[in-house]
C-alpha cells in the first residue's frame, strides 16, 4: 500500500512533466506558399487559409497552456488530488487552481483573436493593403508580448506549486 508521503512525491513527479513553452501561438499562422502568397481555399464565398500544423500530440499533452490539448485540464485535475492528500493546504490549492484556470481561460481567448488577426493579415497580403498590413503587424506584436506574459503566469504558479509541495 502507498502511503501519503509517496502519493505526494508521485504527484510531485507528474507536476515536473508539465512544461511552459513561448510559442506565440504559433500554429495560428496562415502558410504561404512559394509564390510568397497565403494558401487558402474558398468554402461559401469565404476564404479559409491553411494554418501551420499543431504540435505534436506528446508535446501538447504535457504543455500548459497550449488551447488546442487536455493538458490545461490533466493539470487541474492533479491539483484535485493534491488538495485531497493536502486537505489544510486546500484553499490555497483551490486558490492556485482558480488563478491558473482565469490564467488559461485569457489564453484560450489571445488564441482566438491570434487566429482571426492571422487572417486578416492573410486578407491584407491578397489585397495589398499596406497600410492597415502595419495596423495588424503591431498588433501581433502586442498579442505576442501578452501571451508571453500569460506564459510567465503559468511559470509561476507552477513554481509554487512546487513549494507548496516540497513545504508540506
Amino acid at each position: 500500500m502507498i502511503n501519503k508521503s509517496e502519493k505526494i512525491n508521485k504527484l510531485r513527479l507528474q507536476f515536473q512533466k508539465f512544461e511552459i513553452v513561448k510559442c506565440g501561438m504559433y500554429h495560428e499562422h496562415v502558410v504561404f506558399g512559394l509564390n510568397k502568397k497565403p494558401v487558402y481555399r474558398e468554402d461559401n464565398k469565404t476564404l479559409v487559409f491553411n494554418r501551420e500544423k499543431l504540435c505534436n500530440t506528446e508535446d501538447r499533452v504535457v504543455r500548459l497552456g497550449c488551447a488546442h490539448s487536455s493538458s490545461n485540464h490533466n493539470f487541474e485535475e492533479l491539483l484535485d488530488s493534491l488538495s485531497a492528500l493536502l486537505p489544510r493546504k486546500s484553499l490555497l490549492i483551490l486558490n492556485l487552481r482558480n488563478e491558473f484556470k482565469a490564467v488559461v481561460s485569457r489564453i484560450y481567448m489571445l488564441d482566438h483573436k491570434k487566429g482571426q488577426l492571422e487572417h486578416d493579415l492573410a486578407l491584407c497580403k491578397i489585397t495589398l493593403d499596406y497600410s492597415e498590413n502595419e495596423a495588424l503587424a503591431q498588433l501581433s506584436f502586442r498579442i505576442k508580448e501578452e501571451h508571453n506574459m500569460l506564459m510567465e503566469d503559468l511559470v509561476e504558479i507552477k513554481a509554487n506549486i512546487k513549494r507548496l509541495i516540497r513545504v508540506q
